[in-house]
């Protein structure tokens, strides 16, 4: 099964949706995040070409997306 991994900006905007089929935990997405963003200066596209060409994931292909506001107490 593949887990889904979303790389954000730091105003929280999704940059890219990413797929891995290996069970890696959210703490080793963050490592090899942090490592990546090390290896090419926190530059986005850099960051996502090499966890997709080092670490094996790819790329999520999403057509669109729609924002809704929470109505209070919605999870």
């Amino acid at each position: 099964m593949n887990k889904i991994y979303i790389l954000e900006g730091k105003n929280g905007e999704v940059l890219a949706i990413l797929s891995n089929r290996e069970d890696k935990t959210y703490s080793q997405f963050r490592e090899e995040c942090t490592e990546a963003a090390e290896e090419s200066n926190n530059d986005f596209y850099s960051v996502k070409d090499i966890l997709v060409s080092m670490y094996g994931y790819e790329v999520v292909d999403v057509v669109g997306g729609f924002e809704t506001n929470k109505k209070k107490g919605a999870i």
